[in-house]
């Protein structure tokens, strides 16, 4: 029998890296690099280490100790508007700190050690004014959190390290308890009796089990560059959440169609892609797998 993998991993504790180490903790060992609170979620994670983000300086020094075979970096800033506010700061900021100069620091390790990153990505790394996006298009980010993204992006193909990235929209699943999407109109739905979504949006969101199934598939695979984990066909957050209601034995008029501007008002609405969708014809012939669209999963 193989030994296990060491496998370092940012972000156990959020939506994804749960997800990660239930459904494949028992196949490597799994190293929880926390920023602030180790991750106690999952049984499968042995061994902790206290990776302040924020604190780059030590970031290869901490790795030295962890030794890892592999990296995985999913931790990062996330949410636009929070993002946004920080962007006065520029590279003093936290979020440009976190998302950029950590992952600087990280895949540096990497490069030196020829051990393989891999780093979780997104669509808002281009700018939403084509349909779809496939992972050789030209990146033009509109908010600061694609800005920051893309700069770590760019970081890591200039790092000649053993890197994949592998960029989704959106993530969900059913038991998030209000932390996606899913869970966010749900709650809506139950406690309001209406949820307001946009009808002028289209994106192609990525059931969670699909991403980390394709960071499974990289790491064993040893694969590297650019990838994307969607569904083939794009959606509207209006239908989206329709197929919501309907599952959950809601009547689809407590869905109520509204626009971008409308629901965030025009500064907020110019920072998110009417068009959310990337293409992955490419990387589904690589991974070998058909990420589920939200009619198979709802």
């Amino acid at each position: 029998m193989q030994n296990k993998k060491n496998v370092a991993v940012t972000g156990l504790s959020g939506v994804v890296g749960k997800v990660f180490a239930r459904l494949y903790g028992d196949e490597y060992n799994l190293i929880d690099l926390y920023h602030n609170k180790k991750t106690l979620s999952s049984p499968q994670i042995k061994k902790h280490y206290k990776l302040d983000l924020l604190n780059t300086n030590r970031i290869q020094k901490i790795l030295e100790k962890v030794n890892p075979d592999v990296v995985v970096h999913m931790a990062s800033i996330t949410h636009i508007d929070k993002c946004e506010t920080d962007r006065k700061n520029g590279e003093k900021g936290n979020v440009w700190k976190i998302n950029v100069e950590a992952t600087r620091q990280i895949v540096s390790f990497c490069s030196k050690k020829k051990i393989p990153f891999v780093f979780l990505s997104t669509e808002c790394v281009f700018d939403g004014k084509k349909k779809k996006f496939n992972e050789s298009s030209k990146k033009n980010p509109r908010n600061w959190y694609g800005v920051t993204k893309s700069a770590a992006e760019d970081i890591i193909i200039a790092s000649k390290a053993k890197a994949a990235i592998i960029r989704s929209v959106v993530t969900y699943h059913k038991a998030d308890h209000g932390k996606t999407i899913y869970g966010k109109v749900l709650r809506s739905l139950k406690n309001k009796g209406i949820v307001y979504a946009v009808g002028d949006q289209f994106f192609t969101p990525t059931y969670t089990e699909d991403i980390v199934k394709g960071v499974r598939v990289v790491i064993d695979g040893k694969l590297t560059g650019i990838f994307h984990v969607v569904p083939a066909k794009t959606i509207t957050p209006y239908k989206f959440s329709i197929l919501i209601a309907k599952s959950n034995n809601f009547p689809s008029r407590m869905v109520k169609k509204t626009s971008l501007v409308s629901l965030y008002g025009k500064d907020r609405a110019n920072l998110r892609l009417v068009n959310a969708s990337l293409s992955a014809s490419k990387s589904r012939k690589i991974l070998n797998f058909i990420p589920k669209a939200p009619g198979e999963v709802i």
